[in-house]
Formats: structure tokens, C-alpha cells, sequence
């Protein structure tokens, strides 16, 4: 299962794929980047939800692109953050280490 938070306005994408109800990979996706064999243009084109899209490559977590470069400290912090946001969503966080990044990345 492919699950996808795909932002209109942000050049990224924040992917999860579970194979099973034990574990999976949870990553940012940016242009140029692919994941499980997906391109970022193709995770944009599927959009923001839960896919039943088998790994075309199990192997392909690493080349996920290059993270732009931000404007100023505040907007790669709230970047990260916005990364730890989605995987509390897809229950890869607790809330209790929401609370812990947003001290962390000072965005509360």
C-alpha cells in the first residue's frame, strides 16, 4: 500500500509503503527523486490518499531527489516538521514525538 500527502504548492511529496501491517518506509519524494520505482511525477499524478500500488522496485528508497533550498531557516524547519506531521498521520509517530519535534524544529 502506497500512502501519499502530495502538496500543490511545495515541490514534494511525503510517501509511505507498507508491504504488510508490520513496518514500511516513510519518505520525502522531490523532483528528479523516485520511489519504489515511482517517479515524483507520477506520485503527483496519483495523488494525495492511499494507493494499492505494488513496489515496481523494492530496492528504489534511496533516490529520492534533492530538498530544495529554503529561504531562510524557519522554512526548513517547518519542512521537517511538515515530514514528521504526515508520518504521525500514516502512524509511523506518536504524538508524543510530534510535541518533541516541534520543540526540536521550534514550530510551536
Amino acid at each position: 500500500m502506497l500512502t501519499l500527502q502530495v502538496f500543490k504548492t511545495k515541490p514534494v511529496v511525503h510517501a509511505q509503503y507498507r508491504a504488510s501491517t508490520s513496518g514500511g518506509l516513510l519518505v520525502s519524494v522531490y523532483p528528479g527523486g523516485s520511489f519504489m520505482g515511482y517517479s515524483f511525477d507520477e506520485l503527483v499524478a496519483m495523488g494525495t490518499g492511499e494507493h494499492a500500488q505494488v513496489a515496481r522496485n523494492q530496492h528504489d528508497f534511496r533516490n529520492t531527489g534533492s530538498a530544495p533550498t529554503y529561504k531562510c531557516s524557519h522554512e526548513a524547519r517547518l519542512a521537517a516538521f511538515e515530514e514528521v506531521l504526515f508520518g504521525y498521520q500514516v502512524g509511523a509517530f506518536t504524538s508524543l514525538e510530534v510535541l518533541a519535534a516541534a520543540r526540536k524544529f521550534d514550530v510551536a
